[in-house]
C-alpha cells in the first residue's frame, strides 16, 4: 500500500477539441485520438477511484464538452456523491449538459480566457471570445458557478488588466493565474515562456490584485511554487500533489501524477493494470513519493521550505530542466531576489 490518501483526479476524458489554441498543454486535435476510453470505462475507474478515497473528478480534455456520453459519468459522479467540475474553453456549452448541470451542480466550471477579444481569438481562433461570452452568460443564467483560468505567456501579459476588469464586470467568482510552460503544443513556442523580470511582475499583479479585488478568488497556479498564506493563494501551500493526494488519467488510459506531465513516461495505463494498483505501488510517482533534496538544485537545497515545496511544480520544471524537482520559477526565490536588488544565488 502507498500510504496515500487520493482526494482529486484530472480525467482527460477525450484528446478532441473545437479549437486550436498556442498554449494547448494536450496538443489536442480536431477528431479524438483512436483508442479512447469508452464512458463505460470512464464509469468504471470513476467507482474504483471512490474507493481510494476521492473527493473531487475535474472533467477535462481536450474539449470535454465533446465527449458523447459526458452527461452519463456526470450522473454517475452525483450517485456517488462526488464533488466534479470541468475545464472547457467555453467556445460552446451543450444544452445536454446544461441539463444535467443545473440537476446535479458542479463544484465549477473553469473556462479559459486569453486576453482581450482580438488576442483571445489569434490564440485560440476566430470567434471563441464571442462563444466564450455566450457560455458565461448561459452558466450565470442558470445559477451554475462559473470562474476563468488563464494561461500567461509574454504574448497575454499585458492583457491582465483588462481581463480582471472583466472579470468584475462579469461577476465572475474565481480566476486562476497559470503559467505556459513547454509542453504539448507550446513546445513549438517555447520562446513565450516569461522571463524572471516578466514573473517578477506577474507575481506583484497577483499580489495587488488580491488586495484590491477581495471578493474575487483570484489564485496563483501550482507552478508558482511556495508563498505564505494570503499573498498569492488563499492557504498554505503544500506542495506538488501529484501522486500524493492527486492523480491524472489520460484518455487512453495513460496514468500521471498529473495531466501536466503528460510529456513524461507515465506510471501504467489502467487497461493493464487496475489503477487501485498503480495508486497503492510505493515505487511509482517517484518525485513525490520518494522525494531526496539531492536532486533539489543549489538554491531550492538552501531554502527553508525545501521539505514542503520539494523544487516547485515537477511538470514546469521537467518541460524546463528535464529534473522533477528543479522548477524555475518560483515565488520565494523571486521575492528574495527583488529584497536582493535582482541577485539570486543560482
Amino acid at each position: 500500500m502507498s500510504g496515500h490518501k487520493l482526494e482529486v483526479a484530472l480525467l482527460e476524458v477525450t484528446k478532441r477539441c473545437n479549437l486550436h489554441c498556442l498554449i494547448c498543454g494536450s496538443d489536442a486535435k480536431k477528431q479524438a485520438s483512436s483508442g479512447e476510453l469508452t464512458i463505460e470505462e470512464w464509469l468504471d475507474v470513476v467507482s474504483r477511484l471512490k474507493k481510494l478515497g476521492l473527493k473531487l473528478a475535474v472533467l477535462s480534455g481536450g474539449e470535454p464538452t465533446l465527449k458523447s456520453g459526458l452527461e452519463k459519468l456526470i450522473a454517475h459522479l452525483g450517485n456517488l456523491s462526488l464533488e466534479y467540475s470541468i475545464i472547457s474553453n467555453g467556445l460552446l456549452f451543450p444544452r445536454r449538459l446544461l441539463a444535467i448541470a443545473k440537476e446535479i451542480k458542479p463544484y465549477v466550471i473553469g473556462l479559459s480566457i486569453d486576453g482581450q477579444p482580438e488576442n483571445h481569438d489569434r490564440l485560440r481562433g476566430q470567434g471563441s471570445f464571442t462563444g466564450l461570452q455566450k457560455t458565461i452568460s448561459l452558466l450565470q443564467e442558470n445559477d451554475i458557478p462559473v470562474s476563468v483560468n488563464t494561461t500567461v505567456h509574454k504574448n497575454n501579459f499585458r492583457d491582465l488588466p483588462w481581463i480582471l476588469e472583466f472579470i468584475c464586470q462579469n461577476k465572475i467568482i474565481a480566476w486562476q493565474i497559470q503559467l505556459a510552460m513547454p509542453f504539448g503544443r507550446m513546445k513549438e513556442s517555447a520562446h513565450l515562456v516569461l522571463d524572471q523580470q516578466e514573473f517578477a511582475r506577474l507575481c506583484v499583479f497577483i499580489y495587488k490584485a488580491r488586495k484590491l479585488f477581495p471578493g474575487i478568488r483570484i489564485v496563483a497556479a501550482d507552478d508558482f511554487a511556495w508563498a505564505s498564506k494570503g499573498l498569492i493563494r488563499d492557504c498554505h501551500w503544500l506542495g506538488c500533489s501529484a501522486g500524493l493526494s492527486s492523480i491524472a488519467i489520460g484518455a487512453r488510459g495513460e496514468v500521471w501524477g498529473c495531466l501536466s506531465l503528460n510529456g513524461c513516461q507515465s506510471e501504467g495505463n489502467i487497461r493493464q493494470k487496475p489503477i487501485e494498483d498503480i495508486w497503492n505501488d510505493p515505487n511509482l510517482f517517484a518525485y513525490n513519493r520518494q522525494f531526496n533534496e539531492r536532486n533539489l538544485n543549489l538554491s531550492c537545497r538552501q531554502c527553508q521550505e525545501k521539505e514542503v515545496c520539494r523544487g516547485g511544480c515537477k511538470a514546469q520544471s521537467y518541460s524546463m530542466t528535464g529534473r522533477f524537482n528543479c522548477s524555475p520559477f518560483c515565488f520565494l526565490r523571486t521575492v528574495k531576489s527583488e529584497a536582493q536588488g535582482g541577485k539570486t544565488d543560482e
